[in-house]
């Protein structure tokens, strides 16, 4: 199962990372672009668990996307 996690930036705004993969992490202006972004990447990849975190990298909210199904 794909997981995306969503954290602030220390310099300012928002990112999305992928744990496995070696892709750059999405950078973003708001938390709620950033979870858009996550939850359209989980939903595109069949689903996974979205996983967001505060400045100390706790978990704030954990939730579950299931997959997208294109018309």
């Amino acid at each position: 199962m794909a997981t995306r996690h969503v954290a602030p930036r220390p310099e300012g705004g928002w990112q999305v990372t992928n744990p496995v993969g070696h892709d750059a992490p999405v950078r973003t202006t708001t938390e709620g672009e950033a979870v858009a972004r996550a939850q359209a990447q989980l939903g595109h990849e069949g689903g996974g668990e979205l996983v967001i975190h505060d400045t100390g990298w706790n978990v704030l909210d954990k939730r579950t996307i299931p997959p997208t199904h294109d018309p």
